[in-house]
């Protein structure tokens, strides 16, 4: 073999192995999540039912390595225990980090017609269930805003606890009401929206006028066919005022759900 044959074999071999560390570390990067809940605690290791897709039995690890960040206790015990939910990133069979939240009741769907007129003073009394002067994870799920398994603890701990006390003062509270589906789509009613939207004043709503009613970019045509109930391909007056208030009321959005279903059938 020349010389030049095992120069180009030694760079090509050093590319193929260089590719393998970069592609492994970018798996390692890239952990799987495990949402679901606890079954069991062992010393070592936890046996989980997961709530993503099919439901199934997991034993995962626990290490020295292991990150646990306890979110929603608000003065109770931080313990791990069967009536806990867990977001982890695993490796393997072993957990990088972990979200560890208590049982929540009762998840919120609707706000009241009452909620609807509160201060904010008004609604984190409200939410402010122990009357401890802040809002855990916990009350803010059950009394405000309704969180998902896989983004709500770490959204709430990253985004709204923002001094990392454990739960919400006021200022904090006012950020996670603010972003809430059901404040933003109240605040004006649906016929302001409506004109402040019509910019030919034509009482229709084209799919750039329904992105300005809306105040959103993502997913845009989804939830535009949502609005369009009689499928027109624009939104009138009358669909403005029922999306709106599918949107408050999102319970009423599942029933009407529910009901084409069993019309279709």
């Amino acid at each position: 073999m020349t010389l030049v044959c095992k120069f180009t074999l030694t760079l090509s071999m050093a590319f193929i192995t260089n590719l393998v560390t970069v592609n492994a570390a970018e798996k390692a990067k890239k952990s799987p999540e495990v949402i679901a809940n606890i079954l069991e605690v062992h010393d070592d290791h936890l046996l989980v039912e997961t709530s993503k897709g099919k439901k199934a039995h997991k034993k995962i690890r626990l290490d020295e390595n292991s990150q646990i960040i306890y979110v929603g206790f608000d003065g109770q015990k931080e313990d791990i225990n069967t009536a806990c939910t867990i977001r982890a990133s695993v490796q393997g069979d072993t957990v990088k980090k972990m979200y560890l939240t208590p049982p929540i009741e009762k998840q919120f769907l609707d706000p009241t017609p009452e909620m609807l007129k509160m201060t904010m003073s008004e609604l984190f009394q409200l939410a402010d269930i122990n009357i401890n002067g802040r809002v855990s994870y916990v009350e803010l799920t059950e009394k405000i805003k309704a969180h998902a398994p896989k983004h709500g603890a770490s959204n709430f701990y990253k985004k709204l606890d923002l001094d990392k006390s454990g739960a919400l003062n006021e200022q904090e509270f006012e950020l996670a009401v603010v972003n809430s589906l059901w404040w933003r789509m109240s605040r004006k009613s649906p016929e302001e929206m409506f004109n402040a939207a019509d910019k030919d004043n034509n009482q229709i709503l084209s799919k750039e006028e329904f992105e300005v009613f809306r105040d959103v970019k993502a997913h845009l045509n989804a939830l535009l066919a949502r609005a369009d109930k009689n499928k027109s391909g624009d939104v009138d007056l009358n669909e403005a005022k029922i999306h709106v208030n599918e949107l408050i009321y999102p319970s009423q959005q599942v029933l009407a759900q529910e009901l084409q279903k069993q019309q279709n059938l």
